[in-house]
């Protein structure tokens, strides 16, 4: 089960990643509503790709290539 607590202004989100491990996550959310519904989606999300019925996102390799070699 997902769960959100605030530190120094800012809620963080911890859920089960696809895998079953458990990461945490900052937001921007402003609310503890906000940014449990926040953490239950990305938990939901996980569940689903777990299943197979969801592919993982895949890292932005463009913007990792850009600030690797740009002057």
């Amino acid at each position: 089960m997902a769960s959100v607590y605030l530190k120094r202004g800012t809620w963080y989100l911890s859920f089960r990643d696809a895998s079953g491990r458990w990461r945490t996550k900052a937001s921007k959310a402003k609310t503890k509503t906000e940014a449990r519904r926040l953490a239950e989606d990305l938990e939901r999300r996980s569940e689903r790709q777990a299943q197979g019925l969801e592919l993982p996102e895949l890292p932005d390799l463009r913007a990792a290539a850009a600030g690797a070699g740009g002057t």
